[in-house]
């Protein structure tokens, strides 16, 4: 039987769902007593971290990105990732064009698809086809699954119409538009 090493595992909620549900009590301490020398440092912060009370998902990560960050960009380094981070999450960050701003999604954009759209390519159009003129879906019927299925997105918030349109308050700062397919798919587009 292989030995599982907890470096095996992708996430921190893996290893959790494993050391409750799966491992019985002398594995789960062979595996601990086995594991490497290399890993043992992880395993004694994702301890320390996991036993705490009120401890939530990706804590570990969050702490260390935000340490990290401040050491090689200061304060500010921090500020900026963290806001750049809010705009990278579709319903987490603000839901109206209003509440993101140019310059956090200038700070990620290397990180995400561009395009430059024509204004009249843009306003006024439906969502459907700027979401097929700026290349994040091949088909205005692709679009429209997307949509009916929850998954389109302007500027992080759902569109919930396959008939909704783009109008100029949703430009952020008048030229730009986030657009996502679903959580992860994200695409930047420079409206001139």
């Amino acid at each position: 039987m292989r030995r599982l090493t907890f470096m095996d595992l992708k996430e921190i909620d893996q290893i959790e769902k494993s050391m409750a549900e799966v491992i019985t009590d002398r594995l789960l301490y062979m595996q601990l007593f086995l594991a490497s020398q290399c890993n043992f440092p992880w395993l004694c912060s994702f301890l320390i971290v996991t036993l705490q009370e009120g401890y939530k998902a990706n804590t570990a990560q969050k702490i260390l990105g935000e340490e990290v960050t401040r050491i090689l960009h200061g304060e500010e380094g921090v500020k900026s990732a963290l806001a750049a981070t809010a705009v990278a999450a579709p319903g987490k960050a603000g839901t109206a064009a209003g509440s993101l701003s140019a310059d956090a999604l200038e700070a990620i954009s290397g990180d995400m698809p561009n395009v430059n759209l024509e204004k009249e390519n843009v306003l006024g159009k439906s969502v459907v086809d700027v979401l097929v003129n700026a290349g994040l879906q091949n088909s205005k019927g692709e679009a429209r699954r997307l949509i009916k299925n929850g998954g389109g997105y302007i500027n992080n918030a759902k569109v919930t119409s396959a008939e909704a349109t783009v109008n100029e308050t949703d430009l952020i700062e008048g030229r730009l538009l986030l657009l996502a397919a679903g959580k992860k798919s994200k695409m930047l587009v420079r409206v001139q």
